[in-house]
């Protein structure tokens, strides 16, 4: 058993699922080996074995304060990773006498703290408590899980969502009824959700997947053409979903929020549509629009058309004119 200050990391994550910030905790031990990094799920959940896999010790929280001593004596630092306010967790630092760090994932203001806070976004921190000592370190992903693939074979335009259901608006379907409807050629693939009723969907029902919560979301993402996501006002603090998507190679088209602003240049690497703007107004203000390939990404919006007044663009005028770019492509050649 190693001695105090040992250098040695244990992770706390409240919730054992397969959404982003479960990887990132993920990416951060397996670049961290040498400090031999542990994680303490309270719960069980899927994304477990996951660590298992790669190695990475899982502690219960029998194991973690059931036996003070052998954990004291072997973790210096207990990172305590939070989407809201984990009083069990930093109790259980203080009564173990282990420096303590929270790294906040979530859009909420936690009370005070004994422990340095990190956020991932600083509209999060903006509304911290002042007495809190906030740093703001935005979220990343591994660009090497997450890249784009080779160019392949195409006979559908694929468009995907990957998100829990209740952080994207509800709106967001009647948009994708509507492209769905005009182009034949077109799927829409749903990661994080296991169905929705027939009614919602109308006639468009065949042309969508429901995947569930998935493992293998980077090899999904390497098949997607478009990135569609529709995340709230004032929930999110700064969506994984965006960038994994963006580092694969699929372009965005996200509302307008926080959560995603800061990840996405507005009609360089993708699109941001003021919330609610295509229930406001839902004819084509699309203007000088025009999709342009750059590299292995669809970088949309040439230079000169940047500048231009065309942030006032309706929600699925949008994926509609994506899709024609793309479906001239596929015309033209088998491969994208």
């Amino acid at each position: 058993m190693s001695s105090p200050g040992c250098g040695k990391v244990l992770h706390f994550i409240s919730w054992g699922g397969r959404s982003g910030a479960e990887r990132l905790v993920l990416n951060l031990c397996k670049a961290t080996r040498s400090l031999e990094p542990a994680v303490w799920f309270p719960r069980d959940g899927p994304i477990i074995d996951a660590f298992r896999r790669a190695g990475i010790t899982c502690l219960s929280t029998r194991d973690v304060v059931g036996r003070p001593g052998a954990t004291r004596d072997q973790f210096s630092l207990l990172h305590i990773h939070c989407g809201a306010y984990e009083p069990a967790a930093h109790r259980a630092a203080r009564r173990l006498g282990i420096p303590s760090l929270a790294t906040l994932h979530t859009h909420t203001s936690l009370p005070e703290l004994d422990c340095p806070l990190v956020c991932v976004a600083p509209h999060t921190a903006a509304i911290q408590d002042p007495l809190n000592r906030v740093r703001v370190i935005p979220n990343a992903v591994d660009t090497a899980e997450f890249a784009p693939g080779p160019p392949a074979v195409r006979e559908k335009i694929v468009i995907m969502r990957v998100c829990r259901p209740g952080r994207c608006a509800p709106w967001f379907w009647d948009a994708m009824r509507r492209v769905l409807d005009r182009h034949a050629n077109t799927e829409l693939w749903i990661v994080g959700e296991k169905g929705r009723p027939d009614q919602e969907l109308g006639g468009s029902g065949s042309a969508v997947r429901f995947f569930g919560m998935r493992a293998d979301v980077p090899d999904l993402l390497r098949q997607a053409d478009i990135f569609a996501y529709a995340p709230f006002p004032d929930m999110g603090s700064h969506d994984l979903c965006v960038l994994e998507a963006m580092a694969s190679g699929v372009p965005p088209v996200v509302t307008d929020v926080d959560s995603v602003r800061q990840s996405v240049p507005h009609l360089q690497d993708g699109i941001l549509v003021p919330f609610g703007m295509w229930r406001a107004s839902p004819q084509p203000w699309i203007g000088s629009l025009r999709i342009m390939p750059f590299a292995c990404l669809w970088r949309i919006m040439p230079a000169q058309a940047r500048s231009s007044d065309s942030a006032w663009i309706a929600w699925h005028p949008i994926i509609l004119l994506l899709i024609t770019t793309l479906s001239m492509r596929l015309r033209q050649s088998p491969r994208i």
